[in-house]
């Protein structure tokens, strides 16, 4: 197998920097497991990129990863899932939450019962999605995910996450969102006439009201 040139570790790392704004994180860089094997670690694989290895992410940041991972694993992220050099550490996620498992609460990841088989979930949430819209929770994550964590309205986010939104005829489901948008739909019985004449009506007295 042909060993990737210095240069092009480096390159690669320092170009998706110039995309992000930021030193990516190890999981941001294809290729990224080459360039720590060849320096030891991301950090020091930054480092020889000329980019500082050092930077904080926010909570929604942190909590936006683990959900990512979720999707991209299929399951809640446990500790090994971690890795240190993109900022997202289980050390780093021990200070901000206190710990994963917490993490995973605040991001709405359900983690109480989870089964023992890898790659599954077995929790409330899941057995509630199953149960209620046919859909699993590594499923609704990936919706999640596709929506950037917003409702699909309004665009923003929902704590502790987003509502299932169904068709009550057909049962498919539409989308997620957020409590408000979700139950507004509800009052309008889904109905796009109704909320058609709604908007005409808010228009109309905006338009009064304002002079």
């Amino acid at each position: 197998m042909n060993r990737l040139p210095d240069q092009v570790l480096l390159d690669r790392t320092r170009a998706r920097a110039g995309e992000l704004g930021r030193p990516p994180g190890a999981r941001e860089v294809y290729g990224s497991s080459a360039s720590i094997r060849r320096w030891g670690s991301w950090g020091e694989a930054l480092r020889a990129a000329g980019l500082s290895p050092s930077f904080r992410r926010s909570d929604e940041e942190c909590l936006a990863h683990l959900r990512q991972l979720t999707v991209d694993l299929g399951r809640p992220p446990c500790t090994a899932d971690l890795q240190s050099g993109d900022g997202y550490g289980a050390d780093v996620i021990r200070r901000r939450f206190g710990g994963l498992h917490a993490a995973c609460e605040r991001a709405g990841i359900g983690v109480a019962h989870l089964s023992a088989k890898p790659g599954t979930f077995a929790g409330p949430l899941d057995s509630h999605l199953r149960r209620t819209f046919g859909l699993s929770e590594a499923e609704y994550w990936r919706m999640d995910a596709e929506q950037g964590g917003r409702c699909a309205i309004c665009g923003n986010p929902e704590t502790p996450r987003l509502f299932v939104d169904h068709d009550h005829e057909s049962d498919e489901v539409r989308g997620l969102l957020c409590r408000a948008c979700n139950a507004a739909l509800g009052l309008f019985r889904d109905n796009p006439a109704l909320l058609e004449s709604a908007r005409t009506y808010l228009l109309e007295r905006m338009a009064v009201v304002n002079g």
